[in-house]
């Protein structure tokens, strides 16, 4: 029995990290999926670390994707399972976490309660390394609160131990914190030092995310003191960098700012170009506050364009996309995506609507790609839909397209077809797509990440837990 018991234990542990790398890449239904998972088997075996490190898990992907609500309920449950089981060396975290959600909504007296809490049980614990990280959010709540001068104290303090302890990584994002609090003071040489001493550190140890982030803050730090063109060369370095290690949050942000740096020398071409890369990015990851903000955004360069009817539609829709494009070809690819982020928003409807609009117009355009593309992904939203005969067809028919031209893609589809053919009660038609989807993707980590995700569902609905464990090893 305990044999069993480990088994399952590595199963779920590895549905945990195949859940944190589809999260890494905004893949939040994916993340979700495996989270849950794990869950299940981690109740079924009665380890309740691991049931409150994936109640943590889920409510971080909530928190992601703007769903506070849904996060704070999933994490009030995670708390009361360390009280209830005395796992009590979890709860600082959790106190954390709680404080994270509530700057996030805007409550920030309430995440400042929150962390000086966290900061209480780590500080019992004499755990160095969480005081620090907690100082620093602690200062991040007062900053929030305008109270700049205690948010400068707890910055420094925070730095002071990453220091006395040599972790570099919380020393650089805390001089990042403090750069930012004297950007807010108005005082920018103090917070361009600090930056830079943030992105010495960050290239120092390979921190490619704080690097990014530290570019992108002193971007708008050159933006306030009118120095656009100086702004733009690094929210261009900042998303590249962003593009590099694929954090879309970021490259979506740092979009938006460069957008508004263009907005600001007149360059309205560019500005509308910038903002709507912005807003395709934030759709994706499911972020509504975010996407809102650009879409915002995007009504302020409408607005001072004299546009005022497209302003208002895009102020008053704010969740919508309203995108203009003469270029058929790219109407057809840019309806795929909308496809895409419906399905990934869960909106099936519009999902299968989208796909078959560009479907069509790929198809009278000659654009082969496209139309394999978004066969298969027509394929996977109506198997989601419960459609599964017409799931079938638009996957065999996106596999004739892109066994020839996107052999790539086709191996992405085949794990598709491999959950079709699952729920059509052939395990060994579904395994045999696995053996011939595999090879086509393995070199693609993108892609390969999706296909696996996808074969370890097939997997573990066969009950081969064991297969699973040795899909991610």
């Amino acid at each position: 029995m305990r044999i069993k018991e480990n088994l399952l234990e590595k199963s779920a542990d590895a549905l945990l990290e195949l859940g944190r790398i589809e999260e890494s890449e905004s893949h939040y239904d994916e993340a979700l999926f495996n989270y849950n998972n794990a869950l299940s088997i981690y109740k079924n075996i009665g380890h309740y670390e691991g049931v409150v490190q994936s109640y943590s898990f889920i409510a971080e992907t909530y928190l992601n994707q703007s769903q506070y609500d849904n996060s704070l309920r999933i994490l009030s449950e995670a708390l009361k399972l360390t009280e209830t089981h005395s796992l009590l060396r979890f709860k600082g975290k959790i106190y954390q976490f709680f404080g994270k959600i509530y700057h996030e909504k805007g409550e920030n007296q309430r995440s400042l309660d929150y962390h000086i809490q966290a900061l209480d049980m780590f500080q019992k614990r004499e755990n160095l390394f969480e005081e620090a990280t907690q100082l620093g959010n602690i200062g991040r709540a007062h900053r929030a609160l305008g109270n700049y001068d205690q948010a400068v104290t707890h910055y420094v303090q925070s730095i002071q131990i990453a220091q006395k302890i040599g972790d570099k990584r919380t020393e650089g994002r805390q001089l990042a914190n403090l750069g930012s609090t004297y950007n807010a003071l108005g005082s920018y040489e103090l917070a361009v030092s600090n930056l830079n001493q943030s992105i010495e550190i960050s290239r120092q140890i390979g921190d490619k995310r704080n690097e990014g982030s530290n570019l992108g803050t002193l971007g708008l730090i050159y933006k306030n003191q009118g120095e656009y063109e100086t702004a733009i060369e690094h929210y261009k370095m900042a998303i590249k960098i962003a593009r590099d290690i694929g954090n879309l949050k970021s490259e979506a942000t740092n979009l938006g700012n460069l957008a508004l740096a263009y907005r600001y020398l007149g360059k309205t071409k560019d500005a509308i170009f910038h903002i709507k890369q912005a807003i395709q990015i934030v759709q994706q990851s499911g972020n509504k506050v975010t996407e809102g903000r650009h879409l915002g955004n995007l009504g302020i360069i409408y607005q001072s364009l004299g546009e005022y009817e497209k302003a208002k539609k895009y102020f008053e829709l704010s969740l919508q996309r309203a995108l203009e494009i003469n270029d058929l070809r790219m109407v057809g690819r840019k309806l795929g995506d909308l496809g895409i982020i419906s399905q990934n928003l869960g909106d099936l409807k519009k999902a299968l609507s989208y796909f078959t609009q560009s479907i069509e117009i790929s198809k009278e355009l000659g654009d082969r790609r496209t139309q394999g593309i978004h066969l298969g992904n027509l394929g996977d939203v109506l198997l989601k839909d419960g459609q599964l005969e017409a799931s079938y067809e638009a996957i065999q028919k996106s596999l004739v397209i892109c066994d020839e031209i996107y052999p790539t893609a086709a191996g992405v589809f085949r794990g598709t077809l491999a959950l079709v053919m699952l729920q059509k009660n052939n395990t060994d038609q579904a395994l045999e797509a696995l053996e011939i989807g595999e090879p086509l993707v393995k070199n693609f980590s993108f892609e390969y990440g999706k296909f696996l995700c996808k074969k370890m569902q097939v997997l573990l609905k066969i009950n081969q837990r064991e297969e699973a464990i040795q899909v991610l090893e």
